[in-house]
């Protein structure tokens, strides 16, 4: 089913109707064939999706050695393909910087994770929550060839995006 939608997607994109018989919809994408399209998936099956239908993977969490073996198969996929280049790669990291970050980004992932049990509280323990944590993802990522990390901030204040952008500026 998600393939159908992909292709429907990229047809629609592409300036051609959504079903055979229908005209073009809506305006024309900004970008010529369409807005980027990034799959994210830890299943084999999905990120393989990444050769025939998307322009990279976006990694849902993880430490980098995972995420370069993840990326690796998206790669093969994209050669399988026939696809000049490679894909683009985006990482994602959620964090809490200041007091009581750990706690507070703990508190977070576990409620907004919860329907997957135990492994909430994996991925809590997980969160990053300081200077040197910041650091050292964009640093492990950037080793492996991550294009870009977009951090996920897990307490709902402002200052979270200030104390971030002071790290990385």
């Amino acid at each position: 089913r998600f393939e159908s939608q992909l292709a429907t997607m990229k047809r629609v994109w592409a300036g051609e109707g959504a079903v055979a018989g229908v005209g073009p919809m809506g305006p024309a994408p900004a970008r010529p064939g369409g807005p980027e399209l990034l799959i994210g998936a830890r299943a084999e099956v999905a990120i393989r999706r990444v050769g025939k239908w998307a322009d990279g993977y976006l990694s849902p969490g993880g430490d980098a050695a995972t995420v370069q073996s993840v990326c690796r198969i998206a790669e093969e996929s994209w050669r399988a393909e026939g696809r000049a280049g490679k894909p683009r790669f985006v990482a994602t990291a959620s964090f809490a910087l200041g007091p009581r970050a750990a706690d507070r980004a703990a508190s977070y992932i576990r409620h907004y994770y919860a329907f997957l049990g135990p492994a909430a509280e994996q991925m809590a323990q997980g969160a990053i929550s300081s200077t040197e944590g910041v650091r050292g993802v964009i640093r492990d990522f950037s080793n492996i060839g991550m294009d870009e990390v977009v951090f996920l901030p897990t307490v709902a204040d402002l200052d979270q995006l200030e104390r971030l952008a002071d790290l990385v500026s």
